[in-house]
Formats: structure tokens, sequence, C-alpha cells
């Protein structure tokens, strides 16, 4: 058994299951970016990142994420890869 919820939420990241359904951008941050651009937004702030799905899609539209943060090394690890692979 777990000790605590953030090792919990340590090993739910350690696995591709547990990250699934943080791997598509939520459709509500996902409506946010023509309105973004409209108001000429050049960067954005992503704070609890996670793996990076809404840094990433805001990053394909234009709008890099200036910082990224989230506490736990596991997420943080695999959004810095996923950036990676993204830009080339």
């Amino acid at each position: 058994m777990t000790a605590t919820a953030v090792e919990a939420w340590d090993e739910r990241w350690a696995t591709p299951e547990g990250r699934a359904e943080w791997l598509v951008p939520h459709p509500a941050v996902a409506a946010m970016v023509p309105m973004l651009k409209a108001r000429g937004a050049q960067h954005v702030l992503d704070l609890g990142c996670g793996i990076g799905r809404h840094a990433l899609l805001f990053a394909e539209h234009g709008l890099p994420s200036r910082r990224s943060t989230v506490p736990r090394p596991a997420s943080t690890s695999l959004a810095a890869r996923r950036l990676r692979a993204a830009s080339g």
C-alpha cells in the first residue's frame, strides 16, 4: 500500500496507463488558443504542467511556455522528453 497521496501520484505517472488520460489537451484549454492569439499573447505560463499536454498545445500554435512547472519529477521528466521530441 502507498504511504502518501504524493507517492500514489508518482506511481500512477510511472505507467503509460496512468498517464493516458493526460496526453490529450483538455477541450476548454484548447478553446482558449484563438482567444489568446487574438489578444496578442506571445507566451503562456503553465503552472502544474504535468506531462506538458497544454504546454505542447500552446507551442504548436506559436505560444511557447516561458515556464512550465510541476513539483513531481516523474511527470516533469516525461514533459521534457515530449517537448524535445515535438521540437525536432
